[in-house]
């Protein structure tokens, strides 16, 4: 919501938002070719196989405990 709040265009992705009616915060990962978003803020989604060519940064807001992770949501950006 603080995204949206500075006029970005922002979409929230987690489990726990199947009952939201906020149309920006999404169970699902939204089809890549329709959604405008400029920014994406998950939980472990690229982790869970989420490739865009648009994606460009990556922020982790948490010690990532196993290089595998690390080294997969690194190439997940860099591709």
């Amino acid at each position: 919501m603080s995204l949206r709040k500075q006029n970005l265009a922002a979409i929230g992705i987690h489990d726990r938002f199947a009952k939201r009616k906020e149309n920006f915060l999404q169970e699902k990962v939204p089809n890549k070719e329709t959604e405008k978003a400029e920014i994406w803020v998950h939980q472990n989604k690229l982790t869970e196989g989420l490739d865009d060519a648009r994606f460009c940064y990556l922020a982790l807001f948490t010690q990532i405990q196993n290089d595998r992770k690390l080294i997969q949501q690194i190439g997940r950006i860099l591709r």
